[in-house]
C-alpha cells in the first residue's frame, strides 16, 4: 500500500470518529428503573431516632425561649414551662427538633397564693402574656440551623410566623402548619 492511500485510510477513519460523536445521546432511565429508596431496617431506624432524640436533648439545652434562667433562684415556680419534641424522618435522613415553651399554669396558680414577690411575679405574666401564649420553633437536629418560628400570645402584638428560605413573609398559621408537617410522624400523613 502505498504512502497517499495509507494516509486517505487515516482521514476517513479519522472523519468517521468525528462523525460517530453525533449519534444520539442514550436517553436517562425512568424514575422506575432508578434504585428505589431503601427503608433503614428497624435496628437502624432505632438508632437515627435515638441519635435525634439526643440531638433534641443538647438543642433544648442551648435555647432558653422561657427566661427560666433568669429565675430569681428562690422557691417560687417559674410561670413558663419549654418542652422539646425529635422527629427522624427516613425519607429525608433529617432530625428535626422543635421547642416549645409556653405558661406553665400549675404554677401561675402557686404564684397566686404566696407572697408579694410571687404575686408580682404572677401580675407581671398577666399583664405581658395571654394564658394561651406559646412559641414554637423547629430545628435542624444535624445542623442546628432554625428552620421555622411562630409566637402568639404576647399582650398588644399580632401572632408571628417565620419560615426561614422563604422569599415572602409567611402567617403564624403557615409557619405552624410547617413546622407540624415537619414534626409529622410517617403514619400520621
Amino acid at each position: 500500500m502505498g504512502i497517499l492511500t495509507r494516509i486517505g485510510v487515516v482521514l476517513i477513519l479519522s472523519g468517521l470518529g468525528m462523525f460517530s460523536g453525533c449519534q444520539d445521546r442514550p436517553t436517562p432511565k425512568s424514575g422506575a428503573d432508578e434504585t428505589a429508596f431503601r427503608k433503614p431496617t428497624a435496628r437502624e431506624l432505632f438508632d437515627l431516632r435515638s441519635k435525634c432524640a439526643e440531638l433534641a436533648e443538647r438543642i433544648n439545652g442551648e435555647y432558653d425561649l422561657t427566661g427560666i434562667s433568669l429565675a430569681t433562684g428562690d422557691d417560687l415556680p417559674y410561670p413558663f414551662t419549654q418542652e422539646h419534641f425529635s422527629h427522624y424522618d427516613p425519607k429525608t435522613d433529617r432530625c428535626y427538633v422543635e421547642l416549645r415553651a409556653s405558661p406553665d399554669l400549675g404554677a401561675l396558680a402557686m404564684l397566686s397564693t404566696k407572697s408579694v414577690k410571687a404575686l408580682k411575679i404572677r401580675d407581671h405574666f398577666l399583664s405581658t402574656y395571654e394564658v394561651d401564649y406559646v412559641e414554637r420553633r423547629l430545628y435542624d437536629g444535624q445542623t442546628g440551623e432554625e428552620l421555622a418560628s411562630l409566637q402568639k400570645g404576647v399582650k398588644g402584638a399580632a401572632p408571628t410566623g417565620v419560615v426561614r428560605g422563604r422569599t415572602t413573609t409567611v402567617g403564624w398559621s403557615n409557619a405552624a402548619a410547617e413546622i407540624d408537617a415537619r414534626m409529622a410522624d410517617d403514619r400520621e400523613r
